[in-house]
């Protein structure tokens, strides 16, 4: 985890020296690195609690757990970002009607 953050922390140093970079994926992931590391613990430790309960191998279990680890926590982080309090679905600014 800290050689994401060290990846992402060096990107943004890039981003101000090359000013037509791609901003926006590197934005999101240093917006989020924080939020999405700290819902994984509780995710992977639920997930985890459900998962071992079965009569699975273990490889399998520990390729499930991850799997389902990252796609909860990262949708966890993305749904409150895209949803307004009306539960309708939230626009960007400047994205078409």
């Amino acid at each position: 985890m800290l050689a994401s953050a060290a990846l992402v922390t060096r990107d943004v140093r890039q981003d101000r020296r090359e000013p037509g970079g791609d901003g926006g994926s590197r934005r999101w992931a240093r917006e989020g690195v924080l939020p999405v590391y700290m819902l994984h613990q509780t995710v992977a430790v639920v997930l985890a609690a459900w998962i071992l309960s079965g009569p699975v191998a273990a490889g399998v279990q520990c390729v499930v757990l991850t799997a389902l680890t990252v796609a909860c926590s990262l949708a966890l982080y993305e749904l409150p970002r895209h949803a307004s309090a009306d539960g309708h679905a939230r626009r960007e600014p400047g994205a078409p009607a």
